[in-house]
């Protein structure tokens, strides 16, 4: 767990949350939503080469994860959010 830590920037996967967030609400569709994950992880790889004025493998993986961690959180949040909708 330690190691992917280190590849999370947390300032990349706000605002990949947040866009994908936007993207879904905006468009609202079943084949858009398989894509999401792949935007996200677009994204992160573009803020954090963005941030950091390089690209490497380590900022690729930075940008990766932190797009694909968005993206997990996003997933977290919506269940806890329809769980406590249930009453369970």
């Amino acid at each position: 767990m330690d190691m992917f830590l280190q590849y999370i920037a947390p300032v990349a996967m706000v605002i990949c949350a947040v866009v994908c967030f936007i993207v879904k609400q905006a468009a609202q569709s079943e084949k858009l939503d398989r894509f999401i994950p792949c935007i996200s992880a677009v994204l992160g790889l573009v803020i954090v080469a963005w941030a950091n004025h390089a690209v490497s493998p380590e900022i690729v993986a930075q940008g990766l994860v932190s797009g694909l961690a968005a993206t997990g959180c996003y997933e977290l949040v919506k269940q806890f959010v329809q769980l406590a909708g249930e009453g369970k």
